[in-house]
């Protein structure tokens, strides 16, 4: 996020330019200005971003702080992923053996069979 005056919530979005959604971790973060360094062909280059207002916490405890965030909606959506993946390998184990067992049953059954 960065300030953006022409904005009703003072803010806008580098990634997702004119969404109309505020910056909830502002306060966390602090407030940023954005300088956007176009190139000779017209593309936008890598914006760079100054810190205007500092937030409470330096740039890697809110790095931290937004993974730990991310890790743990990821988690609250999904709480039985984890077990969910475990039986899977077991699931695709037994199919891997039961593929064995069907394919040695066939050669058994058609062995007689030219």
């Amino acid at each position: 996020f960065y300030l953006d005056p022409s904005k009703p919530t003072g803010v806008n979005n580098a990634q997702l330019a004119g969404a109309s959604m505020p910056h909830v971790l502002g306060e966390l973060q602090g407030y940023q200005a954005i300088e956007r360094h176009d190139s000779e062909d017209g593309h936008h280059g890598t914006p760079t971003f100054t810190m205007v207002k500092p937030g409470s916490m330096d740039a890697k405890e809110y790095k931290q702080f937004t993974t730990d965030l991310t890790n743990f909606l990821a988690y609250a959506a999904e709480p039985g992923k984890a077990d969910r993946i475990s039986r899977g390998f077991w699931v695709i184990a037994f199919l891997f053996v039961l593929f064995g067992l069907s394919y040695l049953l066939k050669h058994e059954y058609w062995k007689d069979v030219h």
